[in-house]
């Protein structure tokens, strides 16, 4: 495994901020992202790479959920230790050397030089053997400004899980925190969260007490690009993987950088005198790492939900994400399946998103982490099953399960893209409206050529046709023009409902300009690969 994802594009930005701190004052930001995406690893590298910058310190805090004491004595330790050892009064090894309970006593008693004015309040908190919560989080914050100012140094303070604090029970928390930053100087926070609505809420929120003082960044997973130069880089020519096997890992994780790893230090540790990976070797790195009890992304998606639905009317959430998991993405498919009340369900869908499990999309629901879907639907609902076999069968089974997936990706890549689109378009149930339009059932999709022109999607409906390009190359206005010289001629015999440019590999914004200007849909590969996702479709890798 490795410490950080290689997001040089984030570590760059936080950078930049932290400069721009320096030199304009304070600017505190708050990145979020799904479970996964690698946000705790852009802070650890960020504070390995600020130990090495003059005049700033940096601290990192976990915040434990429900533990509001905890968060004062890790901040309150963390801000005096990164002190003493920045000034240069005390060393990481004597901390270490001393016993936890007597760590305090000796911050305080290095510090005392360096700020005497403080003498009283360092000895009082060190020999306090229960500090007040409030009272802890509000001498961090005295102790941050009064030594930013006296030294000339900025902190950069880094809370992970930030949307913890909510979980504290104190609904004073964010107004006191509020109050400080309105007079904050000489630190900044940057904060991660993988709860987005709590987040989402808790900074954007106009009646919430930290409105207006965070800038909110997202962190995704890996682009197609980034995820392909991230397995050859962790590979480093030691073992060689086909194209089929790239793709199919990208496919699998949708570039989660975490997922990435684990499979590919799999392969790095077991298989690492093999110069080629073979296929049956390739899929016991997916047997032992997500189908096997002793794997870590077994472990970590059963985990991730019992811990999260412990407590919370476990059978009703698992069910649900289940479901969702078999391709019930309404709320009528997802009460049919569980037999459940649609009032019921659509209270643990609510919580479910808030929990950031679910995204919503028109009226449907979509489970957000790919891998958890595929491990509800391949794992966890063949488990009962896989128990009663014995272990040769049960392998045989999960084996056999994964054959399938590569084969039936296998298939679908060996379409032509305009296959595969026209494949998509087949798939429209109009349930759904996307980029402004209503995308409708069609009683016919298919290549047609009317008069010499060649359309690539003829879409039918009950009162006319969509019709459409599918481009796997750049676009220009010259094929924007040819397009429209196409519509032209079918719009002569046929009533055209929608005209849309499908563009692979993007579109340069002259064309797009163009094609706006005659009443043309662009629709990118993200979006194709959007609907991919939403109606069960593998996506177009190019």
């Amino acid at each position: 495994m490795i410490s950080f994802y290689n997001r040089e594009s984030e570590l760059q930005m936080l950078l930049a901020l932290i400069e721009a701190s320096q030199e304009t004052g304070p600017k505190n930001v708050a990145l979020v992202g799904i479970r996964k995406v690698g946000k705790t690893q852009i802070l650890f590298e960020l504070e390995r790479r600020l130990e090495k910058v003059k005049d700033i310190v940096s601290t990192y805090v976990y915040v434990e959920p429900g533990a509001f004491s905890y968060l004062g004595e890790s901040w309150l330790f963390a801000l005096l230790s990164k002190t003493a050892i920045a000034l240069g009064v005390l060393t990481t090894d004597e901390l270490l050397r001393v016993p936890q309970s007597g760590r305090m006593r000796l911050l305080a008693s290095k510090l005392i030089g360096e700020f005497p004015e403080l003498s009283e309040r360092f000895f009082d908190l060190a020999g306090q053997e229960k500090r007040d919560a409030f009272e802890t989080l509000s001498a961090c914050f005295e102790f941050v400004q009064h030594f930013a100012q006296k030294k000339g140094l900025l902190y950069v303070c880094m809370f992970d899980e930030f949307q913890n604090l909510r979980t504290f029970g104190e609904s004073a928390l964010e107004d006191r925190i509020r109050s400080y930053l309105l007079r904050q100087q000489g630190y900044m926070f940057i904060t991660a969260g993988s709860i987005i609505s709590s987040l989402t809420d808790m900074f954007e929120n106009a009646q919430s007490p930290l409105f207006g003082h965070f800038r909110m960044e997202t962190v995704g997973p890996f682009s197609y690009e980034d995820s392909r130069g991230f397995i050859l880089s962790r590979l480093q020519g030691r073992s060689n993987l086909s194209e089929l096997q790239i793709n199919y890992l990208i496919h699998l994780t949708h570039g989660y950088p975490y997922y990435l790893d684990v499979l590919v230090e799999e392969i790095l540790l077991k298989y690492n005198e093999l110069r080629n990976i073979s296929q049956n070797v390739f899929i016991d790195v997916l047997l032992s790492q997500i189908f096997s009890v002793n794997g870590q992304i077994y472990n970590y998606l059963k985990y991730l939900i019992e811990a999260s639905f412990t407590q919370r009317g476990y059978k009703s959430y698992v069910d649900i994400l289940a479901a969702i998991a078999q391709g019930n993405k309404s709320v009528t498919e997802i009460a049919n399946d569980v037999k459940e009340p649609k009032e019921n369900v659509n209270t643990y869908l609510r919580r479910l998103m808030e929990m950031s499990f679910l995204a919503r999309q028109n009226s449907r629901y979509l489970i957000l982490d790919p891998l958890l879907e595929l491990w509800l639907r391949e794992v966890f609902l063949t488990e009962e099953l896989a128990d009663r076999l014995g272990l040769h069968e049960k392998y045989n089974l999960y084996r056999s399960q994964i054959e399938k997936m590569i084969q039936t990706f296998k298939v679908e890549l060996g379409k032509g893209n305009e296959a595969r689109v026209r494949e998509l378009f087949m798939a429209f149930d109009g349930s759904l409206t996307f980029k402004g339009l209503r995308l409708p059932k069609f009683s016919d999709v298919r290549a047609e050529t009317v008069d010499g022109a060649e359309i690539d999607i003829w879409a039918v409906t009950d009162t006319g046709v969509w019709i459409g390009e599918v481009k796997d190359s750049n676009v220009s206005t010259a094929d924007v023009q040819k397009f429209s010289d196409k519509i032209n001629i079918v719009e002569r015999s046929f009533s055209v409902e929608c005209k849309l440019l499908v563009c692979l590999l993007g579109i340069d914004s002259a064309a797009y300009e163009a094609a706006q200007k005659e009443g043309i849909q662009v629709f990118l590969l993200k979006d194709i690969n959007f609907l991919m996702e939403n109606y069960s479709k593998f996506p177009i890798l190019v």
